[in-house]
């Protein structure tokens, strides 16, 4: 649940911090996603930000996601309205998420040592105008063992997972919230990924200060917040799979719900055979097309058969398994 106040001119959320993760301390697994909180005007500013901001000129996959953020935001209309991009937020964007991806077990908004309203402070070093100093910020962060990948709608389904997050800031807040910073970066052994987006206020009838052109791309289709269940001939299902090796990972799945965790690599259903019972269906995105794997319906009906290690939508059943050893 997120707490709104206002007042002296200021609206502050603060949520808590939404955690998808599964655990290891053997195989030194971690995957965190958080989306929380937006700033007060020019409020909470009193310590410097510790990561730097760095020039950033958007690349195409940054592009996606914000055409997947403004489309989703222009689902509700609390939330629509154009958004640009400006130089001062993708510097702070991209300068956070590098600190995020180049820092071991570095998540959240404060981990740059930056107090207050964390993300209107590092907006504000990087030259965006102090009077506009309101707004959201977004997280996707993956830390694993291997190497990951997190694709633009990933990352845009993590910051939403939680109402009232970061991407959930109002389209006024005394001033219009239209101007917009999106950053992602890669640790060089590819074990972690930051993505990071700030939502910010705008001036009511100028542009967003330094805009940066750039065309989002239209998202296709496919790449759907929920994957779309295929069709399934009626038949018996295959057995239980007997658990063999370890995998050394502790997995937490959420009851009834949805959830971001990362597998390492192997047959899924081996894999995941000591949580059989816990979920009823795993989802990968690779390129444009959703593979499913489930326990509860025939070989015909999957077409993920094998992990190479990365990120996975889990469903969960009703039964509550705790933490689960793989």
């Amino acid at each position: 649940m997120t707490d709104l106040d206002s007042g002296s001119g200021s609206r502050e959320a603060r949520g808590r911090g939404l955690k998808l993760s599964i655990v290891s301390a053997a195989a030194g697994v971690a995957m965190m996603a958080f989306a929380l909180g937006l700033g007060g005007l020019g409020g909470g500013t009193a310590a410097q930000a510790i990561a730097p901001c760095v020039q950033h000129a958007n690349t195409p996959e940054e592009l996606q996601f914000l055409g997947l953020l403004q489309s989703w935001r222009n689902g509700t209309p609390s939330l629509a309205g154009a958004l640009t991009l400006s130089a001062p937020l993708n510097a702070a964007a991209f300068g956070y998420a590098d600190y995020l991806a180049t820092h071991p077990n570095a998540a959240g908004h404060f981990a740059d040592g930056t107090s207050g309203f964390p993300w209107v402070t590092r907006s504000i070093s990087c030259g965006y105008p102090a009077n506009l100093g309101a707004g959201g910020e977004g997280l996707a962060v993956v830390e694993a063992s291997f190497q990951v990948t997190v694709t633009p709608q990933q990352a845009l389904n993590t910051m939403t997972a939680e109402g009232g997050g970061g991407v959930y800031v109002p389209n006024n807040v005394g001033y219009p919230t239209k101007c917009v910073g999106v950053g992602k970066s890669v640790s060089a052994d590819g074990k972690k990924v930051a993505w990071v987006t700030l939502i910010m206020a705008g001036p009511t009838s100028a542009d967003c200060p330094q805009a940066v052109s750039g065309t989002a791309p239209t998202p296709t289709p496919t790449n759907t917040n929920t994957p779309t269940a295929t069709p399934t001939k009626t038949s018996t299902p295959t057995s239980t799979p007997t658990p063999q090796a370890r995998f050394g990972v502790q997995l937490q799945i959420a009851p009834d719900g949805w959830a971001l965790v990362t597998l390492p690599a192997g047959n899924i259903a081996q894999v995941l055979a000591r949580a059989y019972g816990c979920y009823a269906v795993v989802y990968e995105l690779r390129g444009d097309t959703w593979r499913r794997y489930s326990p509860d319906v025939p070989s015909y009906a999957r077409n993920l058969t094998d992990s190479d290690g990365g990120a996975f939508w889990i469903l969960g059943t009703a039964k509550d398994c705790g933490t689960i050893s793989l």
